[in-house]
């Protein structure tokens, strides 16, 4: 998971800038809403102090009007969308920020726009994802029986909340990641657990690992060994000690995995 700074800007203004944008009878419908919606936006205060919020409660035609401020591309909200990519981390070289695994594909409503449909543009409310994670979100709402990191405001602790044991069966490797019991219950677990981020990360250890074979064999023990070295600290520096690679490496050296389980 990866953190992601907030951009700025000012979302009455987005708000009324669509709505002037729309075309009538939406635009017409939309003014009407256009109080409750800003109203609405106060509550999120609810997610920036790492708390959730209820459903909201909609008919099909205001919902419908809502969710076309997301989904009929007017200037405004093309510039949205837009402020949120270019804010990205370079150095993050464009990672989901859900699992720090597979790439921005997506934009992704953390408050679903399905049951809350008044946040459908609302910057805060708007996080780069891949379609991977998106896809297991789904629709699912925060808060009920689920939850989800919302890497704005739900900060990541220092402290490393993921376990690693590795194992081999005739040298082929046996990757098991874990929350540590310290976390049990929490947020980080709930977030882990609703995007099956453990076994997802075994998987991609083990391509990992399969890669430095390879190299070993191909280029020596001192190239591998080297190409670990390289990207313990690339991880380290760029997503830190707690990111899920930079564990999986520093593994691999604690076992001496390269002169011990690559010949």
């Amino acid at each position: 998971m990866i953190n992601f700074k907030q951009i700025a800007r000012i979302e009455t203004d987005d708000l009324r800038n669509i709505i002037n944008e729309k075309n009538r009878p939406i635009k017409d419908n939309l003014n009407l809403l256009k109080s409750a919606i800003i109203k609405s936006y106060n509550n999120y205060s609810e997610i920036e102090n790492n708390k959730r919020i209820k459903v909201s409660n909609y008919d099909n035609n205001d919902k419908s009007n809502l969710q076309s401020l997301y989904n009929s591309k007017t200037s405004t909200a093309k510039k949205v969308i837009q402020s949120i990519i270019d804010n990205l981390d370079p150095k993050h070289d464009s990672r989901c920020l859900y699992c720090g695994i597979g790439e921005f594909e997506e934009i992704d409503h953390f408050l679903p726009k399905e049951h809350f449909p008044e946040f459908s543009i609302l910057f805060k409310n708007l996080i780069p994802i891949c379609g991977s994670c998106n896809k297991i979100k789904g629709q699912k709402t925060p808060g009920e029986n689920i939850d989800f990191l919302h890497l704005t405001y739900d900060i990541l602790p220092l402290e490393e909340y993921l376990d690693l044991d590795i194992t081999f069966n005739n040298k082929i490797p046996i990757l098991n990641f874990t929350v540590k019991n310290h976390f049990n219950g929490t947020l980080i677990e709930n977030h882990i657990n609703a995007l099956k981020l453990t076994s997802r990360y075994n998987k991609k250890g083990i391509q990992y690992i399969l890669r430095i074979k390879a190299l070993y064999e191909n280029y020596g023990e001192k190239y591998a060994e080297e190409e670990i070295n390289r990207n313990l600290l690339e991880n380290s520096t760029f997503y830190g000690s707690n990111f899920w690679k930079s564990i999986l490496i520093k593994k691999l050296k604690d076992i001496d995995f390269v002169s011990r389980y690559c010949s």
